[in-house]
């Protein structure tokens, strides 16, 4: 008997497809978190003005612990929502070659790069929770599992306190050390350094191709909307001629994808 395997194919709304477009809804949400939050605290912050005015002592003493942590949320929110902005620039600034294909590169290794970020916490992890189970109770700085992850971390960027677990344990510290040494520095560090070098080389080929892409399609959605103006019934006959002809110059769905711009002989 032949099984058949029919693939699904799921059609993605081109607002979808832009990574900036995430970001406005993030966005959107933060300003309406910032909003109900600044209200929350300037309420709270009324009852308790009024609470301690119509107490007959004003010295007492009042509990603002509920205030602050609502004034460390809105500010962790104000944070999020300045650099989120501050991101945003990258979008608008892409309508220029110069700087489009860098933005490109940089999301395209982001993409290619986290498979081994995933791979890359697992081994802080490993090193971090075993330094927790080992020294928890006779070294400082891996006293919970936050700060021996934390720890692990910065074992990883070169930051090896080899005197402070030597002190503790010379057998076993050295060993763990040494170890830790050479697969978080010498191993991650110089397999960090090759994947981000392939990255970077796969995806320049096929930046110059995508920023084209995203202008042309630029174009059709401009001319889409100026026709939706200018008649109640519009005709996207124009914009489909645009793109098959633009089709016949440039293979849309298969050259740009690969990177490579492979130019079709026109045809009348």
């Amino acid at each position: 008997r032949a099984l058949c395997f029919y693939r699904s194919t799921r059609v993605i709304h081109p607002y979808w497809v832009n990574p900036f477009n995430y970001m406005d809804i993030i966005i959107i949400s933060l300003i309406l978190g910032l909003g109900f939050v600044h209200g929350l605290a300037i309420n709270i912050q009324n009852e308790l003005k009024a609470d301690w005015l119509d107490s007959s002592i004003h010295s007492s003493y009042v509990d603002i612990s509920e205030l602050l942590h609502l004034v460390v949320i809105r500010q962790f929110i104000l944070a999020m929502l300045v650099l989120l902005c501050c991101l945003k620039i990258l979008e608008f600034i892409q309508i220029s070659a110069v700087f489009a294909i860098p933005v490109i590169i940089i999301r395209g290794m982001m993409m290619e790069l986290f498979s081994f970020f995933f791979i890359f916490s697992v081994f802080i992890l490993a090193f971090g929770l075993f330094e927790y189970v080992l020294y928890s109770l006779t070294y400082s700085p891996v006293r919970s599992s936050s700060h021996s992850i934390i720890a692990a971390f910065r074992s990883s960027l070169g930051d090896i306190d080899f005197d402070g677990i030597s002190e503790i344990d010379r057998t076993l510290g050295v060993v763990y050390s040494v170890m830790a040494a050479f697969v978080l520095v010498v191993l991650l560090l110089n397999l960090l350094i090759a994947v981000m070098n392939e990255a970077y080389d796969d995806v320049k080929e096929t930046a110059e191709a995508r920023w084209c892409y995203l202008q042309f399609r630029m174009i059709v959605g401009s001319e889409d909307y100026k026709q939706s103006i200018e008649s109640d019934c519009p005709d996207t006959n124009n914009s489909k001629s645009l793109e098959h002809s633009a089709s016949l110059i440039f293979d849309v769905d298969d050259s740009v994808r690969q990177g490579r711009r492979r130019f079709i002989p026109w045809k009348k």
